[in-house]
């Protein structure tokens, strides 16, 4: 967290029990949200990045998604723009239609709980999980 409050120092920022929120000035993003253990050493354990609203109308339709799919490969589609990508040592990258998330493989983002239980019992999962 200390890295983290050095790297944004001078932004905008929020601090509340369990995540950071940093409004930044980026071309796609307008926040990155810090998700942390609230005891001491403080480590990160999930990181989520708000795409702006104006965003397509600047890099156009499907720019993230295809960035994500060309650094990470073909992600496993959990529902209509829920994707998953599992990353190296154990780090997983989930993307919706309000950005994307880094997680460090223990966790996975609010919300996503419903899909991906109905992904897991899906013939598409167990098409997957038998490759």
């Amino acid at each position: 967290m200390e890295a983290i409050e050095r790297e944004f120092k001078g932004l905008p920022t929020e601090k509340k029990d369990g995540y950071t929120t940093v409004e930044v000035n980026h071309l796609l993003f307008d926040s990155v949200v810090f998700y942390h253990s609230d005891e001491a050493p403080f480590l990160i354990y999930q990181i989520m990045y708000y795409v702006s609203y104006a965003a397509e109308a600047k890099v156009g339709s499907g720019y993230l998604y295809s960035q994500l799919e060309r650094n990470f490969g073909e992600p496993v589609k959990i529902a209509d723009d829920m994707f998953f990508w599992a990353a190296k040592d154990g780090v997983s990258i989930f993307k919706d239609s309000v950005g994307f998330k880094v997680s460090n493989g223990d966790s996975y983002p609010g919300g996503w709980e419903g899909a991906l239980r109905r992904y897991l019992k899906s013939s598409s999962a167990k098409k997957n999980n038998s490759e």
